[in-house]
């Protein structure tokens, strides 16, 4: 089997040089041409762009991170970074600690107007709005310290305090779908993508937005005539025929790992609730060791290890330290943590650090966030 994967160029600034001192881009452009959908059709400065641009930054066309349009009328070629491009990209900027999360909010139209929401260049009026709130734990763990010491130097005066150093950081991004617009994707999907990639854009400086390859420049969004990383020509005056069902990527599974961290207390609380020895033994002295050293790797470079490690079990089960825990609690929070070979896994790695968010928020912190988990917006939710 041919390995079709896409590894970033180790050049300066991670941009490759020039398509024609690299073998290795007319290669792809070959493999572009005998497995991409419709990618016969583009001429070859646009496959030979598109190259560029994949190996530069490890996008991958083969899963819709990166995709070229074809404008057969203006005979011109662009390139457009998808969502799942990104994704990958914001992802690269995020420190094993830390991770980022979104929200998104369908905006009734009888708020429209709080957005100035005008008709297109089209002269098309809206149908449909989404806003998307991202928000990193890096800069929200920041805010918080930041609001910590402000409110000790006002005498423990949160509100001074918090107009001292200003709001929560979230970024927000608007996707708007107008009427008359033509897409394979149901168009509450097309406005949460387009407002996750404009609220992506904010939150992250992407490497490949605005840069030239070989005449095409990356623009990124949720593209009318692209879906999922198909090569689709813009329509000629021509009327076209009907499209097929859309097939764009299916949603996340809600309950894939990394779990939400009130799944994670609802699972750990009903699987001791289930246990039949849960009243009947504590845990032993090599599980309270074992469960405070994952912990520990969970937050291996928090300055309050041992306050993040208690934070984590209090909003779990109810307990701080491991000598009070039962033989099943025990049980249950090292079958949530450890993976096969006995370190903390990464799924359980990114989830206690969500949880320790949560608890921050419940236990003592939530004045600080001034209802942090809403998504703010000016002019309203």
């Amino acid at each position: 089997m041919v390995n079709q994967a896409i590894e970033p160029t180790k050049t300066q600034n991670a941009i490759a040089p020039t398509w024609g001192e690299r073998s290795e881009i007319r290669e792809l452009v070959a493999r572009f041409r005998a497995g991409l959908p419709n990618a016969k059709e583009v001429p070859e400065i646009g496959l030979l762009a598109l190259a560029t641009a994949a190996m530069a930054h490890g996008l991958d066309p083969w899963n819709g991170e990166i995709w070229c349009i074809y404008d057969k009328n203006k005979g011109e070629t662009s390139l457009m970074a998808g969502i799942k491009g990104l994704r990958k990209a914001a992802k690269r900027q995020m420190t094993d600690r830390f991770f980022y999360d979104v929200s998104f909010k369908d905006v009734p139209e009888e708020e429209w107007s709080k957005y100035a929401l005008e008709l297109d260049e089209k002269g098309r009026k809206v149908e449909w709005v989404s806003i998307c709130t991202l928000r990193r734990q890096d800069a929200t763990s920041n805010y918080l310290a930041q609001l910590a010491q402000a409110k000790d130097l006002c005498g423990g005066n949160v509100e001074e305090a918090r107009e001292m150093v200003g709001e929560q950081p979230r970024w927000i991004g608007i996707g708007i779908v107008r009427v008359g617009e033509k897409s394979r994707m149901e168009k509450t999907r097309l406005a949460r993508k387009r407002a996750e990639a404009e609220a992506t854009t904010q939150a992250f400086d992407l490497p490949f937005v605005n840069q030239d390859y070989n005449g095409s420049t990356v623009t990124v969004g949720v593209s009318e005539e692209a879906v999922g990383g198909e090569y689709v020509e813009v329509p000629s005056t021509t009327p076209a025929p009907a499209s097929p069902p859309e097939q764009a990527d299916p949603d996340p599974d809600p309950l894939a790992r990394p779990y939400a961290p009130e799944i994670v207390r609802k699972a750990i609380q009903g699987r001791v609730a289930h246990n039949p020895t849960t009243h009947e033994k504590a845990a032993s002295e090599k599980q309270q060791h074992y469960i405070a050293s994952l912990l520990n790797a969970a937050f291996k470079d928090s300055p309050t290890q041992e306050k993040d490690r208690y934070a984590v079990t209090n909003w779990l089960i109810g307990k701080t330290s491991t000598k009070t825990f039962s033989a099943a609690e025990a049980k249950a929070i090292i079958d949530w943590l450890a993976d096969e070979t006995g370190d903390i896994s990464q799924d359980g790695y990114t989830e206690a650090n969500a949880i320790l968010r949560e608890a921050m928020l419940a236990d003592g912190q939530m004045e600080l966030f001034d209802d942090a988990g809403r998504a703010v917006v000016e002019g309203g939710e």
